[in-house]
Order: structure tokens, then sequence, then C-alpha cells
């Protein structure tokens, strides 16, 4: 007959607790780490929210996929601005034409209120003042009409149109690294912005954690339960 004595079931439940102990939590960091959530698919305005230097996907609305960096806008300068927008005016915008830059405009808010000031332009979805106090880029969805003395007053539904799907000149121009190669484009030629989806690893790795601990505490009540105990073996 052999004894086994409690001193070496000690040593025996000691080494299958450490061999049970990160066990379950490498498997959990490995399993979250493979696990992806992808993001949702997100409106072309979305990209005013993407932070400079987020990895993004932008589904073109021709088919291209642009995927790279986001390296954030370039506002172009006045000059630029004022020459592209006057040959736009006078050659592709309908009848009547929006306001000259730097004509007297009132934008009529949605809350009933009035903006006075120097019309600078449009961006995407958004419309350009100066006024005393300084430049203001006026959100579309803020404003219900824009008017001046020399033309007529448009209503919001054709400036959107005009700021996200037509061909006016925008303000801004958006950017993104493509390997070494900064890249231009359009937003309003842009159909999808799509965002890394993420990955579990810390989900994993305290699932696996705390399973290992239910192990490890599963072996110490076993260890109690022995205690005093001589295991006969014939």
């Amino acid at each position: 007959m052999h004894t086994i004595r409690r001193t070496s079931i000690t040593v025996l439940l000691a080494v299958v607790a450490v061999a049970q102990l990160s066990g379950c939590t490498i498997i959990g960091y490995g399993i979250g780490s493979a696990v992806r959530s992808d993001a949702k698919a997100q409106p072309a305005a979305y990209v005013d929210e993407v932070a400079k230097g987020t990895t993004v996907s932008l589904l073109m609305e021709d088919g291209a996929r642009l995927d790279g960096t986001y390296a954030g806008t370039l506002i172009g300068t006045d000059e630029a601005y004022a020459e592209a927008y006057a040959q736009w005016r006078e050659q592709d915008a309908a009848e009547p034409p929006p306001p000259l830059l730097g004509a007297p405009v009132t934008a009529t808010l949605a809350s009933g209120s009035t903006v006075r000031g120097a019309f600078q332009g449009f961006d995407y979805d958004k419309i350009y003042f100066q006024r005393d106090t300084g430049g203001r880029a006026l959100p579309l969805t803020d404003v219900a009409t824009l008017g001046s003395r020399e033309g007529p007053v448009y209503p919001t539904t054709v400036l959107y149109q005009m700021t996200t799907e037509g061909d006016v000149p925008l303000r801004t121009t958006h950017r993104i690294k493509i390997q070494e190669d900064l890249t231009s484009f359009d937003l309003r030629r842009v159909q999808q912005v799509h965002l890394p989806g993420s990955t579990y690893e810390k989900t994993g790795l305290v699932i696996g954690l705390a399973i290992d601990v239910g192990i490890l505490l599963v072996g110490f009540a076993a260890w109690n339960d022995l205690r005093g105990f001589d295991l006969e073996i014939y």
C-alpha cells in the first residue's frame, strides 16, 4: 500500500493551479483579438466627426474605395475661392445664381431670428458669413432661408442640395493619406464612411482571468477539504 501525504496533495494542486492560471486568460485574450465588430457605415457628413490620424475607408459614389488615414481639412485661400466661385457662378450656376461674395445677405433661422452679414461662400451643408465680430459658419440645418437685396430668397432645401450634391465650389477640401501620398477628395462624392471595427482583447482577457480565478478558488476549496487526509493507494 502506498500513502500520499497531505503535503504531496498540496504540491499537486499547486501545480494544477499554476497550469490553469493564465491558461484561460491567454485563450480569452486570443479569442478577443480574433473577434471584430464591424463598424456601421456612416454617411459622408460623418467625416466631420473623424479625428485626424484615424484609419478610414471611403466608398465613393463611382464605386472607388479610398483606404488610408484621415488627414484633416485644407481651407483654400480667399483669392483661390473667389476665383473658383466667380467662374462657377458665371458658367454653371442655375438661374438665378446665388449671391456674390461679399454681398450683404440675411439668413432667416428656423427659430425665426435673423443673421446678417457679408456672404463668404459655401461649405458642405454650411454657409459662411463675415460679420463685425468675425467670420461665422452657419449649418444649413439651422437656416430656413437665405436672401440678398440683389437676388431671390433661397429656401434651405435648395441650399442643402446645392452644397451636398451640386458642384458649387466649397471652401474646405478634405484629405486622406494613402501610404505616403496625400489625396484630396470631395465630400459630396463620398457615399459611405467606414471606420475599423473594434476588437475585444480586453473583454476576452477579463473573462479568461475570471475563469482562472474561479478554478483557483475551487482548487483551494478542494485542498481545504483534504486537510488531515492521507490518500491510500493499494
